[in-house]
Order: structure tokens, then sequence, then C-alpha cells
């Protein structure tokens, strides 16, 4: 195994250390020095492992953000979601985020996250349950979704395969999500999820950061939504 950090590469044989030898220089403070041994790295895979159950096991990572991360030995889960009170009626709601022409207007670029360019519907003309949607996203990537469940004005469920570019390439071999709309007093609840499923149950410590960062653009997305609804 070999460990590179700050421009340092060390042998798999390194020993884990606290002290560096009186005659060896002293690294600067800018400098960050990671002794690690195969037999560390191997026991860090069997504690991970061991961790994992074929039962999801849920935990929060963030109370304030609802993110949530879920293990399995069979796969590897992230879930990212947002939430809105809006002040327009549940019909109206349902409708306007549903609709394959919104989408374009609300789910913007967020680097390294691309936008939505457009999407429309290719097996009808109206959505339904399994009816499939093209969608094509700012940098080029064309993703076509199947609409799992379509109950107006609850529920919008779909999901994707294949088709991403980097960096969700590496990270996601599938994902399906979930609209669902609560009638209010005010107006509509709306909860938009998002579950991933990893290319390998060890890559979630790096893909951590760009499913936060997709956490965002889903809340900057319903935000739009709803400051265009209540606008009107």
């Amino acid at each position: 195994m070999v460990c590179c950090l700050s421009g340092r590469i060390l042998r798999s044989d390194t020993t884990i250390t606290s002290a560096a030898p009186e005659n060896a220089q002293q690294p600067s403070t800018d400098q960050i020095i990671c002794y690690v041994t195969t037999a560390s790295y191997i026991r860090i895979v069997t504690q991970f492992r061991k961790s994992c159950s074929d039962t999801c096991t849920t935990q929060t990572l963030s109370e304030s953000s609802g993110n949530r991360r879920c293990f399995t030995s069979k796969s590897m889960k992230l879930t990212a979601s947002a939430e809105s009170a809006i002040r327009c009626s549940r019909e109206t709601t349902f409708q306007y985020l549903t609709d394959a022409a919104t989408y374009s207007h609300i789910m913007l670029p967020l680097f390294p996250l691309a936008g939505i360019r457009s999407s429309s519907l290719i097996d009808a003309d109206v959505p339904a349950t399994g009816v499939r949607r093209r969608v094509v996203l700012t940098d080029g990537t064309e993703i076509v979704e199947t609409i799992d469940e379509y109950s107006p004005p609850r529920i919008h469920r779909y999901s994707w395969g294949n088709g991403l570019k980097v960096p969700l390439s590496l990270l996601v071999s599938h994902a399906a999500a979930v609209w669902k709309f609560t009638k209010t007093n005010e107006g509509t609840f709306v909860r938009w999820s998002y579950d991933f499923t990893l290319t390998s149950p060890l890559i979630w410590p790096l893909g951590l950061p760009v499913f936060m960062r997709f956490q965002t653009w889903m809340r900057q997305s319903l935000e739009r939504a709803r400051t265009q609804l209540e606008s009107n």
C-alpha cells in the first residue's frame, strides 16, 4: 500500500510511529505525513466490512441537512433530501413539479454538478407510471428516467441507472428519487429525496462531499420552485 499526502510517498512497509528518529529531519509544520502499514489498512477494511450487515442500518449524518447514509453488505447507498413548505395548493404544486418542462427553469448548474437543459417524455404526452423521460444535462449528458409511480397529487417516483459523466459516474450506479406532497393549512409540504447506489461500498468517504453538494443543488432547485409557485 502507498500513502501519498503533501507530495510525499510512503512505502507500504512503513510502520506507524509517534516520533521520528533523533537523526531524522523534522518535517515542516505545513507538511502532513502519514505512516500506514499494509496490516493497518487491512484492519481498517475488515472493521468496515464487519460494520456492514445484511439488514440496512440508517444513521443520521447531519440532522440539520437531513442527509443519511445506509450501509449494507450487498450494496452501499447514500440518501440526499430537500424539503420546503410552499404556499400553494397541493394540486398546483404537484402539477408544476412533475411537469417535464419545469426542470430546466429550476434545476440549474452548481459546480461541479450540471443542471438540466431539457426534459421531455418519450412514451406519452402526459406523465404516468411506466412512462420514460429523456433528460439532457448542461454538460451534454443524456439520462433516460423511468417514472415508477405517478399518483397525483401525492407521490411521484422515478429512477435511472446510466448516462452520467464525471464526477457522479465514478460514484453512482443507480439512483431512485421520490417527490412527496402533503397538504397543509398553508398550502403544501414538499419532500424530495434521492437514494443513490454507489459503485463500490468503499467509495462513500470520497463521494460524500459530492453528495453533500448534490443535496445543496436539490435545496436550491426546490427553493426556485417555491419562489415561482408563490409568485403566481
